[in-house]
């Protein structure tokens, strides 16, 4: 089973514009939110809501035949809302992603995302 999410990062959780690497930092605010929700995400209002939502993730995954189900399309996604941005460190790994697809891995540091 895949579980596909979408953080909401603006505000003053959005990185700071002196922040020397603005776009991991949304990531990782992104990431850390959702490590503190993941438990109970189906308890949490979503940050987001639709009478008639249009999923772009459930578009991608009828587009790409992962799924056949077009009702998808109609579904809401799980939306966090970061309040704060992260303010630990980050730094940048050379991995899987730097060689298959252009971009960078992250390596957030934090007590909260250490392996359980």
């Amino acid at each position: 089973m895949l579980f596909c999410w979408e953080a909401l990062v603006t505000g003053d959780a959005h990185a700071a514009k002196t922040d020397p690497q603005p776009h991991l930092r949304d990531a990782a605010t992104a990431a850390m939110e959702f490590r503190k929700h993941e438990n109970r995400l189906a308890c949490l209002p979503n940050a987001i809501t639709a009478e008639r939502p249009l999923s772009l993730i459930g578009a991608a995954a009828v587009w790409s035949g992962l799924v056949k189900d077009r009702d998808l399309i109609r579904e809401s996604t799980v939306v966090v809302r970061a309040r704060a941005p992260f303010d630990g460190e980050i730094k940048e790994v050379d991995g899987w992603m730097n060689s298959h697809i252009g971009g960078t891995a992250l390596d957030v540091v934090s007590e909260d995302f250490a392996p359980r």
